[in-house]
């Protein structure tokens, strides 16, 4: 019958479909049927058919099996003893006949299997003869029935559903009908609600899964470990079982893979999945037997399935390796719905296939009755008995032959053994003596001393001295020997071992000797035999037992020369040192180790700042270390340099600069400021220190350190604030910043400059708020003036600008908040950080004669406005070249004048807010009033 696929998502079914009715199809009769070709009892033919099932050997629905596996490349029958075709419909209708399930009964009692002829002519002589035939009712019933119901009445499996669609048979797997759904007509929502369930794959060492949520694969997984036996095939747990654990390298490998696969899989399910899990209406499970236990247990807790979960089902079809593929695959496959054609044409179809059956039942049955009436009418089956009595008197002979053969050859090795008094026990406490090396032999002679008897003594020590073990006919001494048993070496020749006893290798016991020491127990042996021999009378020693010296292989001790004892000492000696140096050199590796240790922890106490600071620290200490550089410029000194002052210098020019008294702040290209004592602080800072990246608008949009914000090749905007700090008397303190600063050293500027930092506690990053803090915290670092609180600190505004000369490596790019502080003595800041700080001083707001102070200048002509002097100070730099340096470049050195003042102190005065602050400065109201959120770009 041609089959067409199409899907349960077809719109045909939306249209409502019908159960399939048995309508004209008769009812299959209850007939007897033997149970086995040659038995006495009878099966009905549905028993017979559901013991046949349970086997796994009954074909459902013509070409699908359930839960039975049919490899393709199968061309023999096992139970039948017979060649089949290579064509899988070939391989579906032997499976299905009765010759093959009576050959399969008859494979269980042990029993030959019959031919294809000798079956055909049984039941064609079973339907010869008369005999009670099953009555056959005709029942045509058009009653409503279940899936289940019609399929047994048409001989169909249960793997498949069957319903009509506009008079047409279509069938699908039933196995996705849910708990409590008897047919696909009796449920409405079918073909409308997707295929949601889990599918979950394993054979061998794959593993292969996945979740569909509303026909979409929502999860899925795949897992690949090293399982299974290499060419033998097989998991190692199996062969476990079967023949005991193994030892070898890949076994353990395959052990471990199983058990982290198991933890895996069931880690995914039941905790990774398991709200997945819990959801699926459906879980479809395919693996062997013996794997199941992984996916469904009662016992233990961390199975992600129950025994008896209504959801579980098996998969009705053949699945390949376990692949996320395979799992859509499958899932596609599930939902194939199967056209049969007309419902005329399939209920002919399937009354012939009924008739087939029917037809070898009656012929089994009959057949059967024959049997019991006339057990010896057909004469194969009396010849296959005859047959199999003869088979076992075979083997029972074979049996009794192998005994018998056991029997003499222990009787045998008995009469072999020249040592029949020594018994089992007596020969272990030897051995084990012997394997235990007592000094002197004390061990064996104990064993020795422990037989009485003086017949059987004498056979003991005969044992000792000439006993041979498998598997190379090995002596007690070569034994001792070759597990470097010196003092049971000493004691066995003492007792006369010969050794000259060659073993089935033909090597003397010297030869097996394991080392240096027990050779030298051998030649210490002979050398005293040899010295014995010389004190002795003729007749003595011709009683005395000859040895073969030059087949036992025994050197004698070879003498050494006083330089050889001298070499062997100093050697000694040199082995000694070499230990007393190893020792040392362990005992100051631990002292290091333990002082590293102490370091480790103080170093992990410290605060990320320190941390920062101390690397940097380090990193000058060896670049300074590595490299001579001028004191000026910091150029590579490669010859011998000038030296002024404790200072090396690349020129005299830079020694002259340097006695004017002019300071280096800058040099362009890159090249490092004047160094002082101080430095290294500031350099730390620049890396511990990150700023407040900000846009114009004043939003932070990220960090950076304090290096990256002033850099030229990597400045950017960020949050600063300026502190403008005044006296009682209406004067405003300056400061002279100091050499070490990075940004415009040695320049005059207002109180207090710095900027709001990141990780920083109390927080320093929410806008007014932070920014006051800031300034807290560096009027004291800078001036020292702890005790000034955020309250005293007015907000006037923010103030943008840029402070960029060409000339300049360090420069500015800022977003400013103006602070105004009142009522500071002057006397407060006396005590600044040097490292901050050069000097300090203040100015009035009506006395520009001491801003001329100053700046140096006498006089300032053309200027009418007392605010001229400050509104005109510009920063002069003088520029002046200087030798090239190694590096390829010219120096430029920037020598700043001592009085000028630095880019943003100017732009506050050009753009006249100063002023007006000062002007006003005693009226806290009047500040406030002045005090603008806006943001004013000042150049």
């Amino acid at each position: 019958m041609s089959r067409r696929l199409s899907t349960i998502r077809d719109v045909r079914w939306t249209a409502g479909v019908e159960p399939l009715k048995r309508s004209k199809i008769k009812e299959q009769p209850e007939v007897a049927a033997a149970s086995e070709v040659g038995g006495a009892s009878c099966w009905s033919f549905d028993e017979m058919m559901k013991r046949a099932e349970e086997a796994q050997l009954v074909l459902q629905d013509g070409d699908e099996v359930l839960d039975a596996r049919i490899p393709e490349s199968t061309v023999s029958c096992s139970s039948c003893a017979t060649r089949l075709g290579a064509e899988r419909t070939q391989l579906l209708e032997h499976y299905a006949s009765g010759w093959h399930r009576a050959n399969v009964r008859r494979s269980l009692r042990g029993k030959q299997p019959i031919g294809e002829e000798d079956w055909e002519s049984l039941v064609e002589g079973s339907d010869g003869e008369g005999g009670e035939r099953g009555d056959v009712s005709d029942s045509s019933s058009d009653s409503d029935c279940t899936d289940e119901q019609t399929s047994a009445a048409l001989g169909l499996g249960a793997a498949r559903a069957y319903f009509v669609q506009s008079g047409t048979v279509f069938s699908m797997y039933s196995a996705l009908l849910r708990d409590g759904e008897a047919s696909v007509a009796s449920t409405p929502s079918f073909f409308s609600r997707p295929l949601n369930c889990a599918i979950i794959l394993l054979a061998g060492g794959h593993f292969a899964a996945g979740v569909f949520e509303n026909d979409r694969l929502v999860v899925h997984r795949a897992i690949h470990r090293y399982v299974v036996r290499a060419k033998q095939g097989g998991a190692q747990s199996a062969n476990d079982k079967s023949k005991g654990n193994a030892k070898s390298a890949g076994a353990n490998l395959r052990r471990y893979n199983e058990r982290v696969m198991r933890e895996e899989i069931r880690g995914l399910l039941a905790k990774e999945w398991q709200v997945y899990l819990a959801a699926a209406p459906l879980v479809f499970l395919r693996c062997a037997s013996y794997q199941r236990g992984i996916f469904i247990s009662d016992d233990d807790e961390d199975a992600p399935l129950r025994r008896g979960d209504a959801r579980l089902r098996t998969i009705p079809f053949e699945t390949k390796r376990p692949l996320v593929d395979e799992v859509r695959r499958t899932w596609e496959r599930l939902a194939e719905v199967q056209d049969h054609g007309a419902v005329e044409e399939f209920e002919k179809e399937m009354e012939e296939r009924r008739e087939r059956l029917r037809k070898r039942a009656t012929a089994l049955q009959r057949r059967g009755r024959r049997q019991e009436e006339a057990p010896s009418t057909f004469d194969d089956e009396k010849d296959l008995d005859e047959e199999d009595s003869r088979r076992d008197e075979k083997w029972r002979e074979r049996k009794e032959r192998k005994e018998l053969a056991e029997k003499e050859a222990a009787e045998e090795k008995a009469a072999k053994d020249p040592f029949p008094e020594i018994d089992q026990d007596l020969r272990n406490s030897v051995y084990a003596a012997i394997r235990d090396n007592d000094k002197a032999g004390a061990g064996l002679e104990e064993v020795i001393k422990g037989v009485e008897e003086a017949e059987r003594k004498e056979v003991l020590l005969r044992y000792i001295r000439e006993a041979r073990f498998p598997p190379i006919n090995s002596s007690l001494l070569h034994i001792a020997a070759a597990k470097g048993a010196d003092h049971s070496v000493k004691y066995l020749l003492d007792l006369g071992a010969n050794p000259a006893m060659r073993n089935a290798e033909g090597k003397a016991p010297y030869n097996c000797a394991e080392g240096k020491i027990i050779k030298g127990v051998f030649s210490a042996w002979r050398a005293e035999w040899e010295e014995a021999e010389e004190d002795m009378e003729e007749g003595e020693k011709a009683k005395r037992r000859q040895i073969d010296w030059i087949k036992a292989q025994i050197p004698l001790p070879v003498e050494k020369s006083t330089e050889q004892l001298a070499r062997e000492a100093e050697k000694k000696k040199a082995k000694r040192d070499r230990q007393r140096v190893k020792a040392k050199e362990k005992k100051e590796e631990e002292r290091k180790e333990k002082e590293e240790q102490a370091n480790k922890a103080a170093y992990l106490a410290l605060p990320d700042r320190e941390k920062r600071a101390l690397a940097i620290e380090a990193r000058l200490a060896k670049m300074d270390s590595c490299v001579p550089r001028c004191f000026m410029c910091a150029a590579t000194i490669s010859g011998t340099p000038f030296e002024y002052a404790a200072n090396r210098f690349c020129s005299t020019a830079l020694i002259s600069f340097y006695m004017r008294g002019s300071t280096l702040t800058r040099l362009a290209g890159g090249l490092s400021r004047q160094m002082s004592s101080s430095s290294a602080a500031q350099e730390a800072y620049l890396d511990a220190d990150n700023c407040l990246v900000v846009d114009e608008s004043d939003r932070i949009v990220g960090g950076a350190t304090k290096r990256q914000a002033h850099h030229r090749s990597t400045v950017q905007l960020h949050r600063a604030f300026s502190v403008f700090a005044f006296t009682p008397d209406r004067q405003l303190i300056l400061q002279k910043r100091a050499a070490t600063k990075v940004t415009f050293p040695l320049l005059w500027t207002n109180t207090c400059c710095s900027h709001p930092l990141t990780g920083m506690r109390p927080d320093e990053t929410d806008g007014v708020g932070g920014v006051l803090r800031a300034a807290t915290r560096k009027l004291d670092h800078e001036l020292n003036l702890a005790a000034v609180s955020e309250d005293q600190l007015l907000f006037m505004g923010r103030y943008l600008y840029k402070a960029a000369p060409p000339e300049l490596e360090w420069v500015e790019h800022e977003l400013d908040y103006a602070l105004i502080l009142r009522g500071i003595d002057r006397a407060r800041v006396a005590s600044p950080n040097d490292d901050e700080l050069g000097e300090s001083s203040s100015v009035s707001l009506g006395n520009p004669t001491s801003i001329a102070q100053l700046d140096h200048q006498e006089e300032y002509p053309g200027r009418s406005s007392r605010f001229d002097a400050w509104t005109n100070v510009s920063l002069k730099i003088g520029l002046r070249k200087v030798i090239d340096d190694p590096i390829g470049y010219r120096n430029l050195v920037f020598a700043a004048e001592p009085t000028s003042f630095t880019p943003w102190i100017r732009h506050f005065i050009e753009i006249g807010v100063l002023s007006k602050w000062w002007s006003v400065l005693d009226d806290k109201e009047k500040l406030q009033k002045m005090s603008s959120d806006k943001i004013v770009k000042m150049n």
